[in-house]
């Protein structure tokens, strides 16, 4: 009899436990789940917040000489570069320049109603040689190549300046070759924070971020006109400004391939740089921000004399 009730209770117990959730199951016949305890797996970190952040971010939007449509060759026709000091979070400086166009010198009535740039002042302007050889003047007096690196919002330095000085044999430092794209830094802080990593549907390309995508997250308004070089640099170095206090990785993230980067070796070794007796340089320490402005007020400083003064520039060519 006892045999046959403890033959029932198994039975029974077998019953209930088809009903039974694994655990339940387990505790009741006396065993320890056996599934394994899930190990949480770390959070992967970006391979380039690892790097160093450069302490001067070079920022700098072209103009360009234009048609509407692709394939057509364009030359540069104004270079902005606005120094940022990205530990303090404010304006040091500003070098502008327009440029001579040398291949299409005359400028087409789209080019000139997008980018508010006149027919006299780029025929005024200094060639591209002369410019690049300016730029690395001002970078020296103001002793920041040491921690630096240019940035920009994507193909300014490869589609634009590197294929102009490729096809003109012009020489350009090595600090051109390689640069911060804060549209990656831009996609991969969002990529780190974003709670839902959603991918769009295979059928739907995602659109490629750009200065006014970087604006709106940040809720900021553009200033100054839209396609004028040196107010599209100073919007570009707002959206720095707001990348570096969220942490985000403003690194060097993009560089020309290797095989122009040999290229430009070779140059640089047959093609002396070119030097100059013409400037165009801009200077000014206007805010930026509209709340807490970061950037200092100030007038001409020794640094910009000893700029002039390599350059060989009289005070009237600044415009202030």
């Amino acid at each position: 009899a006892k045999k046959k009730s403890s033959m029932h209770m198994q039975l029974l117990l077998i019953v209930c436990s088809g009903a039974l959730t694994p655990k339940a199951r387990s505790v009741l016949s006396g065993r320890k789940n056996s599934r394994p305890v899930p190990v949480p797996v770390p959070p992967k970190i970006n391979a380039e917040i690892e790097l160093k952040k450069p302490r001067y971010l070079g920022v700098i939007d072209f103009e360009c000489t234009c048609e509407p449509g692709w394939g057509y060759l364009h030359e540069i026709i104004e270079f902005p570069c606005v120094l940022l000091d990205t530990q303090e979070l404010k304006v040091i400086d500003e070098f502008h320049s327009y440029v001579k166009p040398t291949e299409n010198a005359t400028l087409s009535k789209f080019c000139t109603e997008l980018t508010g740039i006149e027919q006299a002042t780029v025929d005024a302007a200094p060639e591209l040689p002369q410019v690049l050889q300016e730029l690395d003047a001002w970078l020296v007096a103001h002793n920041v190549l040491d921690d630096f690196a240019l940035a920009t919002d994507g193909w300014d330095l490869r589609h634009f300046l590197d294929s102009e000085t490729t096809r003109k044999n012009i020489f350009k430092k090595s600090y051109l070759n390689a640069w911060c794209d804060l549209t990656r830094s831009f996609d991969k802080q969002r990529a780190m924070t974003s709670k839902r990593r959603l991918k769009p549907p295979p059928h739907i390309r995602a659109r490629r971020t750009n200065m006014g995508k970087m604006l709106r997250f940040y809720k900021l308004s553009f200033k100054g006109r839209p396609h004028s070089g040196i107010d599209d640099a100073r919007n570009l170095a707002i959206i720095a400004c707001a990348l570096l206090k969220e942490n985000a990785p403003v690194v060097i993230n993009d560089s020309l391939e290797p095989a122009k980067l040999r290229r430009q070796q070779q140059l640089s070794l047959s093609s002396p740089p070119h030097t100059s007796n013409n400037s165009t340089l801009k200077t000014t320490s206007s805010s930026l921000f509209t709340s807490a402005p970061p950037f200092p007020e100030g007038t001409m400083s020794a640094v910009k004399a000893a700029t002039l003064a390599n350059n060989n520039v009289s005070s009237s060519s600044i415009l202030v």
